[in-house]
């Protein structure tokens, strides 16, 4: 069985069960993606740890945000 998330304002399938970490690297792989460990995560607008990527489970609708650093300021 799948779910549905957002990632980056874009629909995703992932399996149900599915972690936060596992959702990233399979939405990574994507060749469309720019494949890069430099980035931040927000779930539902909550900031996530790198530390809880591994153990934190993904429901049906969650909405992730990978924020990349920007030069600037």
């Amino acid at each position: 069985m799948n779910i549905r998330i957002y990632v980056n304002n874009t629909e995703f399938t992932v399996p149900k069960n599915c972690t936060l970490s596992q959702a990233i690297n399979k939405w990574l792989a994507d060749d469309t993606q720019d494949n890069t460990d430099n980035y931040a995560i927000a779930l539902n607008q909550k900031f996530i740890s790198r530390a809880l990527y591994d153990t934190t489970l993904l429901n049906n609708d969650d909405d992730i945000e990978l924020l990349t650093p920007m030069a600037g300021g």
